[in-house]
């Protein structure tokens, strides 16, 4: 019997399957086993993996039972897109699922 937490992960890992399924332009697959035999092939790496205009893309799938801290849900309030920023290091880039589909659409046709 499979554990509450990996039934979470995999009910998630298939609603992001989905989400991106319904974006024009994208055609995504989960992997198998969550990505847990991409030691062995690069195409079995990461919990879906998301061909975006020719190029293959690893997605990671999180949940999380809590809400987002408040800065993070603030800056969203503030800007469609938003860049997380660590010294030294290259931003995180955040959008909304609208946003995203929106940029990915129009860049499509």
């Amino acid at each position: 019997m499979t554990s509450k937490q990996k039934a979470k992960g995999y009910r998630y890992e298939k609603k992001t399957e989905e989400y991106l399924n319904n974006i024009n332009g994208i055609s995504a697959k989960r992997s198998l086993a969550s990505g847990a035999y991409g030691k062995y092939n690069d195409d079995l790496d990461g919990d879906v993996q998301a061909s975006i205009f020719g190029n293959t893309y690893k997605v990671e799938s999180k949940a999380r039972d809590k809400d987002f801290p408040k800065w993070m849900e603030k800056a969203f309030d503030q800007g469609e897109i938003v860049f997380f920023w660590k010294p030294r290091c290259q931003p995180i880039i955040a959008l909304k699922y609208e946003e995203f589909k929106k940029l990915i659409e129009e860049k499509g046709t």
